[in-house]
């Protein structure tokens, strides 16, 4: 997809509603009111875009407060639609950010939409699922996933890692998600050279501090710099494959604001409601820059078969169809996995 900077960031959320409307409006019922025709105390079911109105989060019209989480004593979410929005009272403790469209079973009290229930979108695909061989390589295969690897900072003990798996296990795939630099960016790979003789593929994902975009989709990494071979493959961040999605730190990071200060973080939990949403974006543009696109929502989930994390911790976690895998942080704690996509079993790999 190519940005395109001439349309404003509305757009944004005008494609993503009207993407998600039909999703939602199928497990709603028939009671369903725009937020111009809401009427005091009438039970419906209302689709809209959420938002919260916070002093932590940066804007042109207030000075931000620094603070922890979004969720102030006098932050207030409130739901818009094309007809409208309302101020809403939302009974309940599951994870609610900005951007996320969904349905709001109430009714409207004193001219505040009081929830009782969310209804989140159907599972139905809505379009046909996209091939890409390189990536389907990665299913039936053993790999070895490390996260933020730095490269200049780390070669040698990235490089010693990699020996010691291709020479244990049979892995042929290595799967690299950013920072993948540090600031340094020439490197001597000849090391790594004798590494691609025994593997397939090479897959690279960028993060916030390689040379890439700002705004995200972070596109791929240039081939400049690394060694010349077929059997890298350049990937954006995120990863929004029909079968694979790859979200790094900063992504997850954001959406924890949206907690508050006591609350658990889980990223596990985190993904599952992400795969609920069908968003692995939905604080984009809000807080997280990105490019005003103009037919499609690029976070919208249209399958996911494998969903991985970096610059986390080693877990592993299944949702409906899904496998959820949270991947180490490399720079400080040396340590990869061996994901084995046949059986789905997971191996932390750290030297000593």
């Amino acid at each position: 997809m190519i940005p395109n900077y001439k349309h404003q960031y509305n757009q944004n959320y005008n494609i993503r509603f009207k993407q998600m409307y039909p999703l939602i409006k199928s497990e709603c019922g028939n009671i369903i009111n725009k937020i111009s025709q809401l009427k005091e105390d009438k039970e419906c079911v209302v689709i809209g875009i959420l938002f919260l109105d916070s002093k932590a989060k940066d804007s042109i019209l207030y000075k931000k407060i620094e603070s922890d989480t979004y969720l102030l004593d006098d932050s207030y979410y409130f739901i818009e639609d094309d007809t409208g929005k309302v101020t809403i009272q939302l009974n309940t403790d599951v994870l609610l950010t900005t951007g996320m469209v969904l349905g709001f079973e109430g009714r409207l009290k004193d001219n505040v939409f009081d929830c009782k229930k969310i209804v989140y979108p159907n599972k139905k695909l809505v379009s046909e699922e996209k091939k890409n061989k390189e990536i389907d390589s990665l299913f039936n295969n053993q790999i070895l996933i490390l996260s933020n690897i730095k490269f200049n900072k780390n070669f040698d003990r990235v490089c010693t890692t990699i020996d010691f798996v291709l020479n244990n296990y049979e892995v042929r795939h290595l799967f690299f998600i950013g920072n993948i630099f540090d600031s340094k960016l020439v490197i001597d790979f000849n090391r790594f050279n004798r590494i691609l003789s025994k593997i397939d593929k090479v897959f690279i994902v960028p993060s916030v501090d390689d040379p890439t975009t700002i705004v995200y989709p972070l596109q791929s990494l240039s081939k400049m710099l690394f060694p010349k071979s077929d059997k890298f493959v350049f990937l954006t961040n995120p990863v929004n494959n029909d079968n694979l999605i790859v979200l790094d730190r900063y992504l997850i990071s954001d959406l924890y604001n949206y907690l508050r200060k006591d609350d658990m973080k889980d990223d596990i939990g985190l993904c599952k409601t992400l795969l609920d949403i069908r968003n692995i974006g939905p604080t984009l543009p809000d807080t997280i820059p990105t490019y005003p696109f103009t037919d499609k929502d690029p976070f919208f989930i249209n399958n996911c078969k494998l969903m991985i994390v970096g610059n986390s911790k080693t877990d592993i976690g299944f949702y409906n169809e899904t496998v959820i895998l949270t991947i180490p942080d490399f720079d400080s704690m040396g340590a990869g996995i061996i994901f084995n996509s046949i059986n789905n079993q997971i191996e932390e790999i750290i030297l000593e």
